[in-house]
C-alpha cells in the first residue's frame, strides 16, 4: 500500500520525496497473505506551528492505494506495467493476477489537527467519501476450472454390416 502526501504535509517517518514536486510518499509491504493484516505506516507527528494561530486547527489530505503488481492484467489482457503508475490511471481494471482481483480505488485520507489548548493537539483521522473511522482495502479471489462431460454409446450387433456411435457432450 502506499500513502502519498502533497508537498509541506506533515508526514510519516520514512517518506520519500519526489524532488520535482515535493509529493511524499510511504510505500508499506505486506508479504503474508493471512487474513487481517494490517499495513501500518506509522504516526504522523504534529505539531503546534502545524495549525492555523487563529482558528487552532487544521486539516490535511493524503490519498492511499494499493500497489498492484506489474503484471496484472485488465479484462481486454493489458499488464498493468503497461499504464502509468500515477494513481488516476490505475481506474482502467480491475486488474487480476493468480485469481486475485486487487482493489484500484484510490481513498481519501483526511486527518484534522485542533489545538485543544491544554498542552495537546487533537486528531481525527477520516478515510474515504463516507468519512469512515477505518480503512479496509479488500481484495477478492477467485478460482474456476472446467470439466468436460462426455459418454459414448456404441450399438453393435444389429445383424447389420454397419454400428453406430453416439457421443454426448456439455451444451453451453
Amino acid at each position: 500500500l502506499v500513502l502519498t502526501a502533497g508537498k509541506d504535509v506533515p508526514m510519516v517517518p520514512g517518506a520519500e520525496t519526489d524532488a520535482k514536486t515535493g509529493v511524499q510518499t510511504k510505500s508499506v509491504e505486506i508479504t503474508d497473505k493471512t487474513d487481517g493484516l494490517k499495513a501500518v505506516f506509522g504516526s504522523i507527528k504534529y505539531e503546534l506551528t502545524d495549525v492555523d494561530a487563529t482558528t487552532g486547527k487544521a486539516s490535511y489530505n493524503y490519498t492511499i492505494h494499493e500497489v498492484i503488481p506489474s503484471n496484472a492484467t485488465n479484462k481486454d489482457g493489458i499488464a498493468y506495467a503497461a499504464r502509468n503508475d500515477d494513481p488516476a490511471n490505475i481506474a482502467e481494471g480491475p486488474w487480476k493476477l493468480d485469481g486475485i482481483t486487487y482493489d484500484d480505488t484510490v481513498y481519501d485520507v483526511v486527518v484534522t489537527v485542533e489545538n485543544k489548548k491544554n498542552g495537546e493537539l487533537e486528531t481525527k483521522v477520516e478515510y474515504g467519501k463516507n468519512k469512515e473511522k477505518s480503512l479496509t482495502i479488500e481484495n477478492k479471489y477467485a478460482a474456476e476450472g472446467y470439466a468436460p462431460i462426455e459418454a459414448t454409446k456404441k450399438i453393435n450387433d444389429w445383424g447389420k454390416d454397419e454400428s453406430f456411435t453416439f457421443v454426448l457432450t456439455a451444451g453451453q
